[in-house]
């Protein structure tokens, strides 16, 4: 990111635009400020002209510069779409592939003509690697610049120290950053001076406050990696589907071979020595840490690897006929029965019990789009029957064939058996099962009550009793639909 600097020739230019008197109107006042974003944003993008024109001639252009100059917005966005046009937005866009400006305001000032935003607004450039070129600034260029004895001729050792700490974790937390934009956990070095001797007697208070404090900063950062779960996101409400879990973690087999091989390099080793000859208090708990990140990336390397034979019936699940969706639940289970019985770390009931659940997610889901598609409520009720009773054909399969292999894992495997609680295995599947025989019931009785809809009762009294009949009839199902919405609150899947 870097702000960008006003050309002089630029400035002459500028010194000839009309400053905006009193007897100028609004309109004047505003093409001002359309020109002095439009060369800003030519100079910067380095596009052709003609896309800039189609940008600063639309309504969203205008509007936004309007929102930016009367202090509606602190700042604007011109960025380019993955269509190739160029775009304009208060907020800043995130993930984009090329270069983009953004202009902010030094103040909540409402802004005029060109002295105004000359003086107030200043812009930079965003792309793909700006906190890496951030960061090579900072610790190439304006770190030594900073700690050279030259720049701080005549300070005191207060201020001294202060910047240089500073400005150490500045760098620190930009490369923290940068891991984390990346999915890893990057562990940022002490200044090099304060380990590369390993000499008891060459280091001072100060230098071992500095190690321990990046070890404390390493702790926090490695403890918040290995206490995620793929469970945490039903704690949270959420109902994820099978391939989460497998992108849970491969992600995390990935970050913790990262964080181990950072952990036994070279560096991390000199900086835990010298932790262990000046006898730190923090060297044996972070000792016992670097065990659990090799445990933690043993786990997540073996669960990957058994998970990845999963991973093409659970594509199935997603893409099979509705229909045909029971004929790839035997050998899903039959490979979940293999992990059982060769994992060394999925072989437990809480890791199988979230898998178990996060494919019932996986088959609420296609059994809500199958009832949608078919709109239910629409179409003829004795067409909702079956497509009802297909959708109850599905989803009781599965629970069918998972018991028929939970007596198998009992067989095959006698000393670690499954032992599954169904409340725990199925309470999403039971309750979705439970409102689908609700809707059905529902049309089964609608079909009943239609036939009486052509109900004729002769006699001197028939037109009376037909009468009856057919308002028998309307309020049987009325009662019927209220006691459905007061226990389900709504007709929604």
């Amino acid at each position: 990111m870097s702000d960008q600097e006003d050309d002089p020739k630029e400035e002459e230019e500028v010194a000839e635009q009309p400053q905006g008197g009193d007897g100028e109107d609004g309109e004047s006042k505003a093409d001002e400020k359309v020109m002095w974003f439009e060369r800003r944003i030519t100079a910067a993008l380095k596009v052709k002209p003609d896309r800039i024109k189609n940008l600063v001639r639309g309504d969203n252009f205008s509007k936004q510069v309007s929102r930016f100059c009367d202090g509606t917005s602190s700042h604007v966005h011109v960025f380019e779409k993955d269509s190739g046009e160029l775009d304009i937005a208060s907020d800043v866009q995130h993930k984009l592939k090329k270069k983009s400006i953004v202009f902010f305001k030094r103040g909540n000032d409402s802004l005029g003509g060109y002295s105004d935003l000359n003086a107030h607004v200043c812009c930079s450039e965003l792309g793909q690697n700006t906190a890496q070129v951030m960061l090579s600034v900072s610790k190439s260029v304006f770190l030594p610049i900073l700690s050279s004895k030259e720049f701080q001729e005549g300070w005191s050792e207060v201020m001294r120290k202060e910047l240089t700490d500073n400005m150490n974790t500045f760098v620190a937390n930009t490369y923290v950053v940068i891991g984390e934009m990346g999915g890893r956990t990057l562990l940022p070095l002490p200044p090099d001076n304060t380990y590369a001797n390993l000499d008891k007697s060459s280091h001072d208070k100060e230098s071992v406050h500095i190690l321990e404090s990046s070890i404390i900063s390493w702790t926090a950062q490695i403890k918040e990696v290995l206490v995620k779960d793929p469970e945490q996101r039903m704690l949270e409400g959420l109902h994820p589907g099978p391939d989460e879990e497998l992108e849970f973690w491969s992600s995390k087999a990935k970050n913790m071979n990262s964080v181990h091989v950072q952990l036994t390099s070279a560096k991390v080793a000199k900086v835990v020595k010298v932790l262990e000859l000046t006898k730190s208090t923090y060297f044996p708990a972070f000792h016992r840490l670097c065990k659990e990140v090799k445990d933690a990336a043993d786990e997540a390397n073996d669960n990957t690897m058994h998970l990845k034979t999963l991973e093409p019936y659970l594509q199935q699940i997603k893409s099979e006929d509705f229909a045909s969706l029971h004929t790839v639940y035997r050998p899903m289970m039959h490979t979940m029965l293999l992990i059982w019985k060769h994992s060394k770390f999925y072989n437990t009931s809480t890791r199988m019990v979230v898998l178990v659940r996060e494919i019932c997610n996986d088959i609420i889901k296609r059994s809500q789009d199958f009832i949608n598609d078919a709109k239910i409520f629409e179409i003829d009720p004795a067409e909702s029957v079956d497509v009802l009773k297909e959708c109850l054909r599905v989803c009781i399969a599965f629970k069918s064939v998972l018991f028929d292999y939970k007596t198998r894992a009992t067989v095959e495997s006698p000393k670690h058996p499954w032992k599954f609680k169904n409340s725990a295995l199925f309470p999403r599947m039971d309750a979705f099962l439970e409102r689908c025989h609700d809707i059905l019931d529902l049309m089964q009785t609608i079909v009943q009550f239609s036939k009486l809809d052509k109900v004729e009762i002769g006699g001197t009294k028939g037109k009376a009793l037909t009468s009856n009949v057919q308002q028998v009839r309307c309020v049987a199902l009325l009662a019927w639909w209220y006691k459905y919405v007061c226990i389900h609150g709504e007709r929604s899947f």
